[in-house]
């Protein structure tokens, strides 16, 4: 009986949908969809493709290293153009500043700022501040997150207006202060990901809800005889 009820009240009212995802290899901006990408310079032991799933680097690949030569609250950035359009509507962004006994000074950043270049203009679709947390003696800190625990990591994960362009670009402010010896951001991926909408389930009619429920009170009786 209650599996019947529960199955009339799927049908009529349909189901929650919810999602999550951690570094992908097969999101849109995948280092093998993009014809052509520039930066305002990486580390010279990286490269810029690391930050699109790309092992190229000779030294931690898979990533992206800006140089150590800026100071705190330089904006560093990455531009790409994939070969065709993209239709973004989540972005997961993962990023790891150095780990025990060091904080984001050392290769943090403190803003993230994603921006698609639409008809003959750049236009902002995410800009967020990265929050400073506290994890026992270190501070400040990412303070890890689902996918990556780790008090050094950190995944910015957000469903954006669905976007469609075929170049953009994301500029990441540099925390550490220039004097510490390696405060050029981290930056382990960033990825584009299209999700679908969920299917539309039609509501219906409260008499035809009335119909249904009249119909399985009949056979309900009718099992009972």
């Amino acid at each position: 009986m209650q599996r019947l009820l529960l199955s009339v009240f799927l049908v009529l009212f349909g189901a929650s949908f919810a999602h999550a995802s951690a570094i992908s290899n097969t999101d849109l901006w995948q280092y093998t969809n993009i014809q052509t990408i520039s930066s305002s310079g990486v580390h010279p032991l990286s490269d810029v493709r690391g930050i699109f799933g790309g092992s190229f680097a000779p030294v931690e690949p898979v990533q992206t290293i800006f140089p150590d030569d800026k100071d705190n609250g330089y904006n560093h950035w990455i531009q790409w153009t994939l070969y065709s359009p993209s239709t973004v509507t989540d972005i997961n962004l993962v990023i790891a500043h150095d780990g025990a006994p060091f904080n984001m000074n050392h290769r943090g950043i403190s803003h993230f700022k994603l921006e698609a270049y639409i008809g003959s203009q750049w236009v902002t679709v995410f800009d967020t501040d990265i929050e400073q947390k506290t994890y026992g003696s270190y501070y400040p800190v990412y303070g890890g997150s689902t996918h990556y625990p780790d008090y050094n990591f950190l995944e910015v994960e957000a469903s954006i207006a669905q976007t469609t362009a075929q170049t953009w670009r994301a500029s990441f402010t540099q925390f550490g202060d220039i004097s510490v010896a390696a405060s050029g951001p981290r930056i382990l991926e960033l990825d584009g990901i299209y999700t679908a909408p969920p299917p539309v389930v039609p509501v219906p009619e409260p008499s035809t809800i009335i119909l249904c429920l009249s119909a399985l009170v009949l056979c309900v009786k009718r099992l009972r005889r």
